[in-house]
């Protein structure tokens, strides 16, 4: 996975002083295997382009001609024409290599980013202790996505949460779980960074869970966010504050798929997911399955939710308004003591959000499994 200094990605903010920094670290790296990587430089300011250009090209002439080097300028094909500094280098221009396929890309993200223990019970990227026991697949970034809002993924969030307070017994629940909230028009990496910074270190040995509620659309700042966030794991604020994300960090973002751009979501489809289906889809799930999944892909009835209180008093009542015969609601009782269903198969989740669909809304009731 690329190293934090190995990529800078460019925006409108970029000063020259980062450019040039950038340049010195690539241009004099001892290993000849690290390859720097210059993104977006399309969005550099004019001034600012100007000045790195003429920088890059003074750093060169210092350069002896036989020494290797790897740094490598990132441009849209869009932007290529409108932008200063892929004009001026045209002559290092080369024809965009055959990208790796998705398949392979996720396979290799999901190696790097998973706490699965080989033969030797020995994992070379994830620690021992991490949050990512709470993760069905040991994976240490999962992505809680939906087509649409109000379908439980705040609740499937909050039940992994739950999970790894039961596994670890931490004495200061508060410091589980930090969340940060991305909205609209706003910088992303700053407000997550200055969140990461403030929060309170985790408890104990397994690091803590950063739960990233996504609802800003595709914005500009979304992508280069989601880079560093997965890929580099590191968040710097406009004060140069640096946030690095340790191995025992989960990372989990919580995501509408409907408001993203086509990028994004082929970005997001790279990393493990967890998919949280509407009333209605997984009501013909299971009549198409007939049973619930073994997978940890879909999240479909939770359980706790359903087994509630609260729930089984309305169950009760659709139930005796669905039996012929039975229409004297004056004297309907419930009796949380005694309860309802003893065995729940996958059959009786099926009848009680049929009913609820038929006669009610489902706020909460869609989540984990």
């Amino acid at each position: 996975m690329p190293l934090p200094h190995e990529v800078l990605i460019c925006s409108e903010q970029t000063t020259f002083e980062e450019i040039d920094i950038f340049w010195r670290r690539s241009l004099m790296a001892p290993s000849c295997s690290d390859i720097f990587c210059l993104a977006f430089i399309e969005n550099l300011k004019y001034d600012i382009a100007v000045r790195s250009v003429t920088s890059l090209k003074n750093y060169l002439n210092f350069i002896e001609k036989t020494q290797f080097l790897q740094l490598v300028l990132l441009c849209s094909s869009e932007s290529e024409n409108s932008s200063y500094m892929a004009t001026a280098l045209v002559k290092f221009k080369r024809t965009s290599p055959q990208l790796i396929p998705d398949q392979d890309l996720k396979e290799f993200i999901f190696k790097r980013t998973s706490h699965i223990r080989n033969s030797t019970n020995v994992c070379p990227y994830i620690p021992l202790k991490s949050c990512s026991i709470i993760d069905p697949d040991k994976s240490c970034v999962r992505i809680v996505s939906s087509n649409n809002v109000g379908s439980g993924k705040s609740l499937t969030v909050s039940r992994l949460v739950s999970k790894f307070i039961a596994l670890t017994h931490v004495a200061n629940p508060n410091s589980v779980c930090t969340v940060v909230t991305i909205s609209e028009s706003e910088d992303c990496e700053h407000k997550a960074a200055t969140k990461l910074i403030g929060s309170p270190l985790s408890s104990g040995d397994y690091g803590r869970i950063c739960h990233f509620d996504i609802t800003a659309t595709s914005c500009e700042h979304l992508i280069p966010f989601l880079f560093k966030l997965l890929i580099t794991g590191m968040l710097c604020d406009k004060n140069g504050r640096i946030w690095r994300c340790s191995k025992r960090n989960y990372l989990v973002l919580e995501i509408t798929l409907s408001s993203q751009s086509p990028e994004i979501l082929r970005f997001l489809s790279l990393f493990p997911d967890w998919k949280c289906l509407e009333p209605n889809e997984v009501i013909d799930y299971m009549k198409l399955h007939n049973a619930l999944p073994s997978n940890c892909q879909i999240s479909l009835i939770d359980e706790e939710e359903v087994q509630s209180p609260e729930y089984q008093r309305i169950y009760a009542y659709f139930r005796k308004l669905e039996t012929k015969g039975s229409r004297n609601f004056d004297e309907f009782t419930y009796k949380p003591s005694i309860p309802l269903v003893t065995n729940w198969n996958w059959k009786i989740k099926l009848d009680i959000l049929t009913l609820f669909m038929k006669y009610y809304s489902l706020p909460m009731l869609l989540g984990a499994n």
